[in-house]
Formats: structure tokens, sequence, C-alpha cells
């Protein structure tokens, strides 16, 4: 199975071009699917449960979806932040975290009868979200790859990453996702590695144009291999 890997800020675009991508390989001949990868943990559950607790205490009357914004992405944050500094915890969610998301990716890869899958978000994604919650720097966050469930994962044959600011992917998202949220990510998507068959693309570019730039570059590689 060949893996291409579509990463980038929430807003970038990545969804519109994941399924774009699968759409013109399949015209072209390839058997593609897509598939979503964020992780959600076992227990989400649980956590919105609490999340929508903290949320509605502060909120008032009848709050504006943009005061809901705020406070979950201040209260919310700022509760995970308190509570991951205790090193006991910190721990068993690591451990918990990466052995659930790669138990959950792999049975979701298992279902996919496809040659070619497209992820729309995987591995990195994961670590630059974990990176936030434990209050890593950008540069720092390369640690967390040293793991031995992250280890696992099959590593992409091809991986697109696209380029926005937080303020571009704030303006296209308009689905409740906080400004203070892209900004706090912005510098982890810069930092992105790069790998063999790797690209960097600008995510203001049309969405045709940037799709045909992805389609030229995918298509290329796999008649090649």
């Amino acid at each position: 199975m060949a893996i291409i890997y579509i990463s980038g800020i929430d807003g970038c675009g990545k969804t519109t071009q994941a399924k774009l991508l699968v759409s013109k390989l399949i015209t072209n001949g390839f058997d593609a699917e897509y598939i979503w990868m964020r992780w959600e943990p076992s227990f989400e559950k649980i956590i919105k449960y609490f999340r929508s607790i903290i949320v509605m205490k502060n909120a008032g009357k009848n709050p504006t979806k943009k005061e809901i914004e705020n406070i979950e992405y201040g209260k919310w944050d700022k509760f995970k932040r308190k509570v991951l500094s205790s090193s006991v915890i910190r721990q068993f969610w690591w451990l918990h975290a990466c052995a659930d998301y790669y138990y959950t990716s792999r049975k979701q890869l298992r279902e996919i009868n496809a040659k070619t899958v497209v992820i729309d978000r995987y591995v990195d994604d994961f670590i630059i979200d974990q990176a936030i919650n434990f209050g890593l720097s950008p540069e720092a966050c390369v640690k967390l790859e040293d793991n031995v469930f992250l280890k696992k994962f099959k590593t992409p044959d091809i991986k697109i990453i696209i380029d926005l600011s937080a303020i571009g992917g704030y303006t296209r998202k308009k689905d409740g996702t906080p400004l203070n949220y892209l900004k706090q990510r912005e510098a982890y998507y810069k930092r992105l590695h790069a790998m063999n068959n790797s690209v960097h693309l600008d995510g203001f570019e049309d969405i045709h144009s940037l799709a045909s730039k992805i389609d030229k570059h995918v298509t290329g590689i796999l008649i090649r291999d």
C-alpha cells in the first residue's frame, strides 16, 4: 500500500485537496482511497463532557460563537496544561496517546483495500497536538518522535505540506476554530521536516491550481515507482 500524506494547519485546504487528489487518481486509473486520520482519544466522550462544563461555566447566558471560541481555547488549554504539568500524569497520557493512536490507525488502515491511500492528517499532526499539550517548543517537539509506537507507523511514500498562515486558516475555517489556536500551531507546521518525495506548497494558491500541482507531483512519483 502506497501512503500519500497531506498535512498543514487547519484551514489550509488539506481535506479538500486530499479528496480532489483521490478523485483525480481514480479517474487516471489508480486504485485510491481517502482516509481522515486525526487522533480521537478512545475516551473522547469524557473529554468533551469536561470541556463543555468548563466552557459553559464561564460563558454566561446565551454565549456568542466568538465567546465560546475564546473560552474554550483559554480555559480548556489552561486546564490541560495544569493537569499535564504532573510528570506522572504526563507519562501516562503520552504512553496511552501513542498506543491508542497506533492501534486505532492500524485498524483504519486494515479496512482500506485500495493500493494507494491518501491520508488527511497523520503522525506529524499527532505530534504537534501533543507537543502543544506539553508546552514544548516547535524545535523541541521532534523529541516526541522517539516513541516505540510512533516508530511502528509506516513512513509516507509521498508527503505534501500545504503552507498557510494562521490568519489565512482562520479566515477560511469559520467553524468555531479559535484564531489563537491556529496561531499556536503556525510555527510548528512551518517546521515540518522534509523527506524524500515531499513538497511544500502555497496554501493561498487557487484551489484548482494547487490541485493540479499536487496531482502532477503525486502521479509523477507513482508512475516512476
